[in-house]
């Protein structure tokens, strides 16, 4: 049902409810239950926002020309009014925008991440000041920290850390001078086959409730860094697997021949 159609009930049930009276119960009742399924869609519209930029979704610019340019005449085709219809009922995102982040500058990074502790394990806030023991964490990163902190998984680091408000854990690896020479590229050209990785990395179902992030030069020493963030209640088993899995993947970057 559209939104237009349900506002259009709301208007009819209060009109109806001052007719009725203590009348016609039954057609109360069901109004009243149309009126509980709009907020409920409301709710999980709000919801939806919170996981997706719509910033990151298809513009009609693109449909047209992936989706009506890029095929043949054939019937049955697409047409710009099937976009248009197409666009007035849904976001389209592509495979990996909905969990893949790229920053270029530090400014924007840390505008959105914040970490409760370093890679050793010792305890901070936000970097500010240092904490006198767990009790003084959240209790979602208590959880995170008792549950499935380590240092080093499978050689990643690991960090308490807060993206855009939300408490987890990081699993993060470093690529830096010392890469690039092993990879033979420039620092510029190591950045491009970092983030090459992270999207690649993104699409992988084990990875599907994570966030990954990209970032250029914010990291230690001005190095580049991919980040992996898990909410804190991610089990230890997945965990696990995830730190595995990026110690087999993370640094298997593909140079394109020159």
């Amino acid at each position: 049902m559209k939104n237009y159609e349900l506002e259009n009930l709301l208007k009819l049930y209060s009109s109806l409810e001052e007719e009725l009276g203590d009348g016609d119960k039954a057609v109360k009742r069901y109004l009243s239950e149309l009126v509980t399924a709009r907020e409920t869609i409301k709710q999980l519209r709000d919801k939806l926002s919170q996981c997706f930029d719509v910033k990151d979704a298809y513009d009609e610019a693109t449909l047209h020309s992936w989706y009506i340019a890029s095929v043949g005449d054939e019937e049955p085709v697409w047409t710009e009014k099937h976009l248009e219809e197409l666009m007035n009922d849904f976001y389209l995102f592509p495979k990996s925008g909905g969990n893949y982040v790229e920053y270029t500058d530090e400014k924007s990074l840390y505008k959105d991440i914040a970490y409760w502790s370093n890679s050793l394990g010792e305890l901070h806030h936000k970097g500010e000041f240092d904490l006198a023991d767990k009790s003084e964490l959240p209790p979602e990163l208590q959880q995170a920290y008792e549950k499935l902190w380590t240092e080093s998984p499978f050689g990643s680091n690991c960090y308490l850390m807060e993206y855009k408000g939300q408490y987890g854990i990081a699993l993060i690896n470093e690529y830096d001078t010392y890469t690039a020479g092993l990879v033979e590229c420039t620092m510029e050209e190591l950045y491009e086959l970092a983030a090459e990785k992270a999207k690649e990395l993104s699409e992988s179902p084990l990875l599907a409730d994570t966030t990954v992030i990209s970032d250029k030069y914010c990291g230690f020493d001005g190095c580049h860094e991919i980040i992996v963030f898990m909410p804190y209640d991610t089990t230890e088993e997945k965990f696990n697997a995830i730190a595995e899995y990026l110690y087999k993947n993370v640094y298997t970057l593909k140079k394109s021949k020159s």
